[in-house]
């Protein structure tokens, strides 16, 4: 790990800014990363939001890039920005992650997420509002964030490795319909 000489506030806007530093040895990407949000092995809870958005008898599905659910279907979403709201957020990641523009309907629901390693540590640790909302556009545009998005008929769900979330929240929307 490379350590930072002189006034080091000053090294991180350089780096920040120009993505540099001005020492004479850039510091490795680490040093960064741990002043920045932790998604893995966090310090605290990470506020996030989901969109179970529908379009005629289909929800928008999309298959997680990253961990904590690397592989498995789920819903788009993501993490709130400071200063959003938490639909703000759920429109935005819809966009981002999709391509789709949606209108939250309602507050579906507040879940936690916590995973633990093998040690009992907490590996990750989600507080996520989840919307129900209803797609204004049609046209699916994965981003880099997923490896596919898609709409998938409500018939065809029980075929697709989901989240335990998004399975959670699909009995729960069949409950109450």
């Amino acid at each position: 790990m490379t350590k930072l000489q002189g006034n080091h506030w000053f090294d991180f806007v350089q780096f920040l800014i120009r993505g540099q530093s001005s020492v004479s040895e850039k510091p490795s990407k680490n040093v960064w990363e741990r002043n920045a949000l932790r998604r893995e092995y966090p310090d605290h809870p990470l506020a996030g939001v989901g969109a179970v958005i529908v379009r005629d008898s289909s929800v928008l599905l999309v298959k997680r890039e990253q961990e904590p659910a690397k592989g498995l279907w789920s819903f788009p979403g993501g993490l709130v920005d400071l200063g959003e709201t938490v639909e703000e957020a759920a429109r935005r990641e819809a966009k981002e992650e999709t391509g789709i523009d949606i209108r939250v309907e309602k507050l579906l629901d507040l879940i936690e997420n916590i995973i633990c390693d093998d040690h009992g540590k907490v590996r990750f640790h989600y507080v996520v509002a989840i919307f129900f909302a209803h797609a204004l556009t049609a046209e699916v545009k994965p981003s880099s964030d997923v490896s596919e998005a898609k709409w998938v008929p409500f018939s065809d769900l029980s075929s697709y490795q989901m989240t335990k979330t998004a399975r959670k929240l699909l009995l729960k929307i069949h409950a109450t319909a």
